[in-house]
């Protein structure tokens, strides 16, 4: 079997572990499958040799796709370099996260679409896994997603928003489903060195919460934000570290709170996700922007506050009947700190674990159900 995954990789956390997550259950179930991702540089092809991926080449600029470059490769150097075309394609998984909406440009979806007809002309199955999507009160936004959904085998998406969303768009098949964040069953991994940060509770930035909002004044309040609950959680004698789920951009934000502390903590920034996840297993609590963190953290029954910038954080929430546990960027400041003050009171943090353990296993049952169906009814 011929696996392609699209819309999953390496920087984004969330994105590999989305990744992974389907990495490791199709290997699970089909030891010899041949993972493919597409590739459009020198760079890219030797990150994923390295990785032990199969190459799909291709190249795009804006809309211009220029399709398949595979096919101008010999076959014996294509075998032998681990290069696979469009049409070996046996299976194709969308694992985008957050793509298709108007937040983001048309075009994304109308690739999308054009991929999709391509893919179902060979005989590809095509699977949409769990993201978020939506609104589309954008035309072509509308018109390209609708395009694309309609060719797919089956449709997951992650939250009830973005399932109203999508039913506006009237498919024309009834192959649609409604499953949690596929990342929760993606296992952790305990390393040594970390093993003083257990308790801690963990300050997870996110730059996009500054880039993507309308408030003039964003940048200040997001800092003085974290810098307040920060020095709050040192008046409740709590231990606090930044750790960062992303990039650069996430560290830059951690570095700028840290200068603005009378006492700097320290900022962890761990590369490997099942590390990573094993970090959040261990902590006291976490205070996340970064939605892929507060999966691991809810999902392993680590008490969370969610600080976020789309409806997916509230979905999430629901999902594990925590959702008042959300801050809003623009709270008043005394609002937010009592809450944190409310939030690290012994008898609640207990009721916090016993509610995430009750709801992470509803969850996780989903998850399989979610298997079940792509290797019985999709793939059979």
């Amino acid at each position: 079997m011929v696996v392609e995954i699209y819309g999953a990789r390496f920087v984004n956390k969330g994105a590999e572990m989305m990744l992974y997550s389907i990495v490791n259950k199709i290997k699970e179930k089909y030891p010899e499958a041949k993972i493919v991702l597409s590739c459009s540089s020198k760079a890219e092809f030797d990150l994923l040799t390295q990785k032990g991926f199969y190459k799909r080449i291709t190249y795009r600029k804006h809309l211009f796709d220029f399709g398949d470059l595979g096919r101008l490769i010999p076959k014996k150097n294509r075998e032998k370099n681990n290069i696979i075309l469009e049409n070996e394609i046996d299976v194709f998984f969308d694992a985008s996260g957050f793509a298709y909406g108007d937040q983001w440009t048309y075009r994304m979806a109308n690739y999308t679409a054009n991929k999709f007809k391509k893919y179902k002309k060979n005989g590809t199955k095509l699977i949409v896994m769990p993201q978020a999507f939506g609104p589309f009160n954008k035309k072509n936004n509308n018109y390209y997603t609708r395009q694309f959904l309609n060719l797919a085998d089956f449709v997951f998406i992650r939250d009830k928003k973005s399932f109203e969303y999508v039913q506006k768009l009237n498919l024309n098949h009834n192959d649609i489903k409604l499953m949690p964040d596929f990342t929760m069953l993606l296992a952790y991994q305990k390393e040594s060195k970390y093993n003083s940060l257990k308790d801690y509770v963990f300050i997870v930035p996110n730059k996009k919460i500054i880039s993507t909002s309308r408030l003039n004044n964003i940048e200040e309040l997001y800092i003085e934000m974290l810098k307040n609950m920060i020095l709050k959680l040192e008046l409740l004698g709590v231990s606090a570290a930044f750790l960062i789920h992303e990039g650069i951009g996430d560290y830059h934000i951690a570095e700028m709170i840290n200068n603005k502390l009378p006492k700097k903590i320290e900022i962890v920034w761990e590369k490997d996700i099942y590390k990573l996840k094993g970090i959040i297993h261990g902590a006291k609590a976490l205070i996340g922007s970064r939605f892929h963190s507060l999966v691991s953290s809810l999902s392993q029954s680590v008490p969370s506050i969610a600080i976020g910038w789309s409806h997916k954080y509230q979905m999430l929430f629901e999902d594990f009947n925590t959702e008042d546990n959300i801050i809003k960027i623009d709270e008043e400041k005394q609002v937010y700190l009592d809450k944190i003050d409310n939030f690290f009171r012994e008898e609640k943090m207990k009721n916090e674990i016993e509610n995430l353990r009750k709801n992470s296993l509803v969850q996780k049952n989903k998850i399989d159900d979610l298997w079940d169906i792509v290797f019985e009814k999709v793939l059979n």
